[in-house]
């Protein structure tokens, strides 16, 4: 079961429902795009992970949601997308699976989202999330 991403994967028996919400976020991701450009205004989307995506994290999947129940991964699908219409992103998931292996390496207990919640990142990962932010604004030079 994937519960709150069963649309996000589309989940097995649900693909119908899972094409119609890409489909709409597509469109206003779309809309968007257009509105900030007619006012020359710089868009860049932030790719957030949530845990099931990130390596030793899954202590915190306390309602064992499985990816393999997913038809798709959102994360491959969404940066297809995103290359496709050329809309600029910062992808987080890599500094944080790379901060969650030094973690693990050092014996170091911490994690970067809030205990038992698999999509809200804590201080720690938000911190990354800046990092990736400033990192993209910094070589698009906004």
């Amino acid at each position: 079961a994937l519960g709150p991403y069963t649309f996000a994967y589309s989940a097995k028996g649900f693909e119908n429902e899972s094409d119609k919400s890409w489909q709409k976020f597509k469109e206003d991701l779309l809309e968007t795009k257009e509105i900030l450009s007619t006012k020359n205004i710089g868009f860049i989307v932030l790719i957030v992970p949530i845990s099931i995506q990130i390596d030793h994290h899954e202590k915190l999947n306390k309602l064992n949601f499985n990816a393999k129940c997913g038809n798709i991964n959102p994360r491959k699908y969404l940066l297809d997308f995103l290359n496709k219409v050329q809309v600029e992103y910062a992808d987080s998931t890599e500094i944080f699976n790379e901060r969650s292996n030094q973690f693990v390496k050092e014996g170091n207990p911490k994690s970067l989202f809030i205990q038992y919640d698999t999509a809200h990142p804590n201080a720690i990962g938000h911190y990354l999330m800046g990092l990736e932010i400033y990192k993209k604004i910094k070589s698009l030079d906004f």
